[in-house]
């Protein structure tokens, strides 16, 4: 397997590290959804797949993406940082003009490493800490992904096994944006749900413990006035004989 802009000693060095990018262990700093797969679907005339990539760590990593056939794709974002906690989706597109069922036979090689605290994040900061750090350091974390493409596409958009059209154009690239926007929306929206999830379930249990808290006080003022009625109910039984 050969990945782009990867050189004959980093590719001999990736093949021997292939047994442990592929069975993850619980120190993993990245978590990959689907984890081995990426499933293309129809959007369109087109066909997109989906990854999300989730910092599971409790340090700042920045990502980087390769593919062994990076004339047949196009994906967004190509590389990036993720905070402790962060998530992103990668979306996926095969180009126009190319053969569906080939696209099978494709990977994609998603890697990661720890940042320091110090690190330039900035676009060309982490374009020059991968230029200067080789795929094969044991500090580079990989995650290899096969393609899976409809077995049947047809209809429009598709002729001979072919994703049909003129290339690759501004159309596309608006449409693969907006589509990147719309997934990146929902998973905003679903980080908003979970957060105020927890907010309700924390004001639940403060509600339940304010109460426990009013019943103990109202128990205890219950049992000290009955305390107190009984020495002068007393008193004034032994005064009336």
């Amino acid at each position: 397997v050969h990945f782009a802009n990867s050189n004959p000693t980093e590719e001999q060095a990736l093949e021997n590290s292939a047994i442990m990018s592929s069975e993850h262990g619980d120190g993993e700093m990245l978590q990959i959804t689907p984890d081995d797969t990426i499933l293309f679907t129809k959007v369109g005339n087109e066909l997109i797949g989906t990854v999300e990539i989730a910092n599971v760590s409790q340090t700042n990593v920045t990502y980087k993406i390769k593919t062994t056939s990076p004339e047949k794709f196009r994906w967004k974002p190509t590389a990036g940082v993720l905070a402790a906690g962060a998530s992103t989706t990668i979306n996926v597109m095969l180009l126009q003009g190319q053969h569906i069922s080939t696209a099978n036979r494709d990977k994609f090689l998603i890697m990661c490493m720890a940042l320091s605290s110090d690190a330039n994040t900035s676009y060309q900061g982490i374009a020059d800490i991968w230029k200067n750090t080789p795929s094969y350091s044991t500090s580079v974390e990989q995650h290899r992904l096969k393609c899976s493409t409809p077995v049947n596409a047809s209809g429009e958009g598709f002729k001979n096994g072919r994703l049909s059209g003129n290339g690759y154009g501004p159309d596309a690239d608006r449409q693969i944006s907006q589509f990147s926007s719309k997934v990146n929306e929902l998973s905003d929206a679903t980080r908003r749900l979970e957060g105020q999830l927890k907010s309700l379930q924390k004001l639940q249990v403060f509600t339940l413990v304010l109460l426990l808290f009013t019943l103990i006080i109202s128990v205890g003022y219950i049992v000290k006035l009955e305390l107190y009625d009984e020495p002068t109910e007393t008193c004034l039984h032994k005064s009336l004989q």
